[in-house]
């Protein structure tokens, strides 16, 4: 079985394939961004 007890997200995108960490990284960069409002 899988490893999943991971004690933070740097080593989930560490254990995955070399080829999707760079998409992983971008997507915790985006979604680590604050917030903004939603314009009216």
């Amino acid at each position: 079985m899988a490893k999943t007890d991971f004690q933070s997200v740097d080593q989930y995108i560490a254990a995955q394939p070399e080829a999707v960490r760079g998409t992983l990284e971008r997507v915790r960069a985006i979604s680590a961004r604050p917030s903004r409002k939603p314009r009216r």
